[in-house]
């Protein structure tokens, strides 16, 4: 038994420091050279592969069978443009390709100062459950933008926020000595906040302007400032092979398995919830940490479809989740506490 556990730490292991990567990037802007250039070059500098769809030259967006479908993260840079993004379908609406895509299991980071202007103008705006930025950010509400309520200041930097993994770069500088039109808002519950704007001494101090959800289904990373536009290549080589270092370790696709289950939220505070559909019969979950060692097994009774892990002891690091079902078949996933 032992051997197993061994043999499936060192499956995590080489999965994490072999599996590249496959990155859609967007182009959503035109009037952003400079700052397409900087995520080219920090993309191509990353190790991982990507493909580059120009979005604004063509005018439409990526199609989930031609463009998305076998993506492991696409990345949308909207920079500083505001205007018929195609992200929101070119016209203010649902990009049903998009949402096709995620609705998949796919993982999306967003990058731009402007794209929630576009859909819903100046703030504050306030959402419902079912309005484009609940459902995709996992926001309650569009706060404010620097400049447009700082006294014509702009914010200096972006300070990191806590309780999250996606990386530990702090604080983010922009190539002037104040970004104009970044966005801050307030996440939902369960939403993760990423980069808060700052210092301290900044009007706007502490409004969240990046934040990460998982619903279970998809993950959504979304950066509500240019980050293209950080004071140095190295500082954006930085920013983006943190987050694909990130969604290689805990958002890359699992192989496919007779057994399909959820692990959220991911990362994981305190309890891991586990679910499965009523006509998969999962027997035995176990939680394995990155030696091998089994930390956590859960027998589950006869017609359960959910199990919740007390993973609040546990040290930070990174776990395996291997669910068994009754005909011996098992799958698992990668989890980030």
């Amino acid at each position: 038994m032992k051997q197993l556990y061994t043999a499936l730490a060192a499956l995590c292991l080489s999965l994490t420091s072999q599996a590249q990567l496959n990155v859609l990037y967007v182009v959503d802007t035109d009037i952003d050279s400079a700052g397409n250039a900087n995520l080219t070059t920090a993309l191509t500098n990353s190790g991982h592969n990507f493909t580059t769809f120009d979005a604004a030259t063509m005018v439409a967006s990526p199609t989930f069978a031609t463009d998305m479908s076998g993506i492991d993260l696409v990345i949308w840079y909207t920079g500083s443009n505001g205007v018929d993004l195609q992200l929101w379908g070119g016209m203010d609406t649902i990009n049903q390709e998009l949402y096709q895509y995620l609705n998949s299991g796919g993982a999306l980071w967003v990058i731009g100062n402007d794209f929630l202007y576009d859909l819903y103008d100046a703030p504050p705006v306030y959402f419902n459950s079912t309005d484009q930025a609940a459902v995709l950010f996992g926001i309650d509400s569009y706060d404010v933008q620097s400049y447009g309520n700082d006294s014509n200041e702009g914010v200096p930097q972006m300070d990191l926020a806590s309780g999250h993994t996606i990386t530990d770069q702090t604080p983010l500088t922009f190539v002037w000595s104040t970004l104009w039109w970044g966005d801050g808002g307030t996440p939902a519950a369960g939403t993760q906040v990423v980069y808060e704007m700052g210092p301290g001494t900044y009007t706007l101090s502490g409004y969240p302007s990046a934040t990460y959800f998982d619903n279970g289904t998809y993950q959504v990373l979304a950066y509500y400032f240019n980050a293209a536009m950080l004071n140095t290549q190295g500082a954006v080589d930085e920013a983006v092979k943190d987050v694909l270092d990130y969604f290689q370790t805990v958002g890359i696709k699992e192989e496919a398995s007779k057994i399909r289950f959820h692990a959220y939220p991911n990362p994981v505070r305190d309890q891991l919830t586990i679910t499965w559909e009523s006509q998969t019969h999962v027997q035995q979950i176990r939680l394995i940490d990155n030696t091998g060692r089994l930390v956590i097994d859960k027998t589950c009774s006869p017609g359960t479809v959910s199990q919740t892990l007390d993973m609040s002891a546990l040290p930070a690091g990174v776990y395996h989740v291997s669910v068994s079902d009754t005909d011996g078949n098992q799958s698992g996933h990668h989890i980030v506490r």
